[in-house]
């Protein structure tokens, strides 16, 4: 391994740190859809783009997965992505 390498992988590791550490505390379980504070046009904007039925829906950067909860029902697969495993054993 490179120093380079050996650098990446230490950023890496610090960054995966921080961002676990900022959703550590994060209750558990699906909560209701917040949209105060959100961009209106983020949630729009996936509304109106997303069909009416979708076969399959791949989310990068899923949380807790309240969004694919919300259209869960518009789509036959729904897949997330997240890099925290504490974000994920909420979802």
């Amino acid at each position: 391994m490179t120093d380079s390498d050996s650098n990446a992988t230490t950023q890496s590791s610090r960054l995966q740190d921080s961002y676990d550490a900022l959703y550590a505390e994060e209750a558990t379980g699906i909560q209701a859809l917040n949209l105060e504070g959100w961009p209106r046009n983020r949630w729009e904007a996936l509304v109106h783009c997303m069909p009416e039925h979708a076969t399959n829906v791949l989310e990068i950067g899923c949380g807790n997965g309240v969004v694919l909860h919300h259209i869960a029902d518009r789509c036959d697969a729904l897949n997330g992505m997240e890099i925290s495993p504490n974000r994920c054993e909420t979802a």
